[in-house]
């Protein structure tokens, strides 16, 4: 969900564009805009904010608002693809159930926070370490499969921290068969524009590699031939290669890598 702040922004900044042809104050210089989302999904960060100044920070919390016409999406495509009628009845009742937890209408009544129980089936109860439990029940026969693009396009593993992913990540590598390669990142510190020496010394080489942060790689990345990466850039749009895009690495140079498209 977007921070209401991003929308009053784009508010003022059509105000000031058609403020050259009319003098309207209408909401958005009297433009007809689109806004595309999803309320079930997290709600804005706000740092080191408490519960308040994150709801107050939503769009519903704008003076915008009141001018918002919602529509609501009713048909749910996703139930089409079930291979039958039991397994549509399947998808539509678990689709279901993801309202009902989006809309707080589980456990019912209740102040904002109740406790939701998760299907047995949905479960994994019988393991020893829960890293390899979620990647034998997520990929089955991984070894035998780990190439195909159907397989795993179908898969995929959420995870609650970036550490999680290194785990995850570095268990599913060391299931596939390949020398491993590691390719480090090379940090440096532009000059040009700092005055202060105190900041250079602090933000060395070092510092910065050991930096882990959401939308950038890490300074280590371990690979093999067969490993499967997402691009987080936009390298060459009319290839395909896109932030998001899934590649798979093909060949490994000191200096270059070789990747063909699985899929975007």
């Amino acid at each position: 969900m977007a921070h209401k702040h991003a929308f009053e922004a784009l508010d003022r900044t059509l105000k000031d564009v058609m403020s050259t042809y009319s003098n309207s104050k209408e909401i958005f210089g009297g433009k007809v805009v689109v806004f595309g989302g999803d309320f079930r999904q997290i709600l804005p960060v706000v740092p080191r904010g408490s519960r308040s100044d994150i709801v107050h920070s939503t769009i519903n919390a704008s003076y915008i608002w009141r001018n918002v016409e919602v529509l609501t999406l009713t048909h749910n495509m996703r139930l089409q693809s079930g291979p039958d009628e039991a397994g549509k009845k399947e998808i539509a009742d678990f689709s279901k159930w993801l309202l009902q937890i989006g809309e707080g209408k589980l456990s019912e009544p209740n102040d904002g926070f109740a406790d939701i129980q998760l299907p047995q089936e949905l479960l994994i109860t019988d393991y020893t370490d829960p890293i390899v439990a979620i990647v034998n029940c997520t990929y089955p026969d991984f070894i035998e499969n780990y190439q195909s693009n159907d397989y795993l396009k179908s898969k995929a593993i959420l995870a609650s921290t970036l550490e999680v992913v290194d785990q995850i990540n570095n268990h599913v590598l060391d299931l596939m068969p390949g020398e491993t390669k590691d390719y480090y990142s090379s940090n440096t510190v532009d000059r040009s524009e700092i005055h202060d020496t105190n900041v250079v010394d602090t933000l060395t080489p070092e510092f910065l590699s050991s930096l882990t942060t959401s939308g950038l790689p890490n300074h280590l990345i371990r690979l093999k031939v067969g490993t499967h990466v997402m691009l987080m850039r936009n390298i060459d749009q009319s290839e395909g290669l896109c932030n998001g895009t899934r590649v798979m690495i093909t060949k490994m140079a000191n200096h270059v890598i070789e990747a063909k498209i699985m899929a975007a």
